[in-house]
């Protein structure tokens, strides 16, 4: 059985602190590119998404040149061929080579191959599926030109599979929420989120207004100091800021309370000397129906029942088969029916109409 050695540990952890470094998608892509190579040498990395069904892709990669102009299009239109589709399994499953399914001579038989791989000088690949957005294949992919990934890539990528996982996550919620490194002190109590600045010791820096109601609401207003996190909060981020030097640090998967209206998560991210919570309440889900009181068009009680069950716009309009700007429209059109004037009000609004009433159901 193939094992790591303490080097390998030890570069492991390395890589693990910058992967959770505060970052939006963008900043963990180039995350990936740059430090993925030194625990798995290769010639190229890549972070793909691809849609097999529209014959799409897009991507970036390092060294640069795999996702520009006709070869974008030629690895969107041969993606079919691509016996990697099926393991991706959205993040769950192992990495996978190439020749774990092909031969070199079946694989230069494919038009993904001579159109695409030989052109970049990729003779062998290893992949890792990524939990991307609904419809796409999100993964990141290792090219060599001579010689095969072995057993210990493969290990070292699938130690990695929670993390990445995770990270890739955090990222999503980082981007969903606008919040980037310059905005952290301004403009936030606008977002939809909340934050909470830390010491590296964990006492806390800077709260924003939203994040210290959620905290109070959920933890009670006398869970502790102005200063200390609520107790449970503080042991699940010792947990994972305090690991054993002689073990790899456990995924940073959020921290979640359940209350009667919904659930708060939190979500543990960093930057150099200062440690960043991003906190945001998922509410139930909320029948349409439940919400025609308010004197709204039944598109946009639906909108709202989704607004109020946390939903981005993007996956709002994904689940009601309309436009992304289609559901902007209609909050636009909700927000003075309702006298608020941001979704979060409007949220806020809906769960108040529903206060005492039946038929939310469970998350």
């Amino acid at each position: 059985m193939e094992r790591l050695r303490v080097a390998d540990v030890h570069r492991i952890t390395a890589f693990l602190t910058d992967l959770y470094e505060l970052a939006d998608i963008d900043g963990f892509r180039r995350c990936l590119l740059s430090t993925l190579p030194v625990l798995v040498p290769a010639d190229r990395v890549s972070v793909i998404e691809s849609n097999p069904r529209l014959r799409q892709a897009a991507g970036e990669s390092l060294p640069c040149g795999a996702f520009e102009g006709d070869l974008q299009r030629t690895y969107g239109q041969y993606i079919p061929q691509s016996p990697f589709i099926q393991a991706y399994e959205r993040g769950k499953g192992s990495a996978v080579k190439l020749s774990d399914f092909l031969t070199q001579r079946q694989l230069h038989r494919l038009g993904l191959y001579s159109e695409y791989l030989r052109k970049l000088g990729a003779e062998y690949r290893i992949a890792k599926g990524l939990p991307g957005r609904p419809g796409w294949i999100t993964s990141v992919q290792l090219d060599r030109s001579t010689l095969d990934f072995s057993e210990r890539d493969r290990l070292v990528l699938n130690i990695l599979r929670p993390h990445l996982n995770q990270g890739y996550r955090n990222a999503v919620a980082l981007t969903t929420g606008r919040i980037e490194l310059a905005q952290m002190r301004e403009g936030v109590e606008a977002l939809d989120r909340g934050l909470v600045l830390l010491t590296p010791g964990g006492k806390v820096q800077w709260i924003s207004s939203r994040a210290r109601e959620w905290l109070n609401s959920y933890f009670g207003s006398g869970h502790s100091r102005d200063d200390e996190l609520p107790s449970p909060l503080a042991r699940w981020l010792k947990w994972h800021t305090d690991p054993s030097p002689r073990e790899l640090p456990p995924p940073r998967e959020p921290f979640t309370v359940t209350r009667d209206a919904g659930r708060l998560v939190v979500r543990f991210v960093s930057r150099p000397g200062q440690i960043v919570l991003v906190l945001e309440q998922q509410y139930h889900s909320i029948p349409a129906d439940a919400l025609r009181s308010l004197g709204l068009t039944r598109r946009e009680t639906e909108v709202l029942a989704w607004v109020a069950a946390g939903k981005t716009s993007a996956e709002i309009a994904s689940v009601l088969g309309i436009g992304r700007r289609s559901v902007e429209k209609h909050l636009e059109r909700m927000y003075p029916k309702l006298g608020v004037e941001t979704r979060t009000a409007a949220a806020a609004r809906a769960l108040a109409v529903l206060s005492g009433q039946a038929g939310i159901t469970r998350m």
